[in-house]
């Protein structure tokens, strides 16, 4: 009984060190997605002063 006792103990403790990782994983691709986001709000505004830009041009060249 007390070793089926302990053995659950130490599968506890492995799953809690498990779940402890994952969530440091999960902290990190939240913050990486985060990075992401803000890059790609970035490159959006680039484009749209990039054709801004284009369609100046054709409107001169009219």
């Amino acid at each position: 009984m007390l070793n089926e006792l302990q053995r659950l103990e130490d599968k506890i403790l492995a799953l809690v060190d498990e779940l402890e990782k994952l969530r440091g994983e999960n902290q990190q691709l939240r913050a990486e997605s985060g990075e992401l986001k803000q890059q790609n709000t970035n490159e959006s505004e680039k484009l749209r002063g990039i054709l801004s830009l284009l369609e100046g041009v054709e409107t001169q060249g009219a």
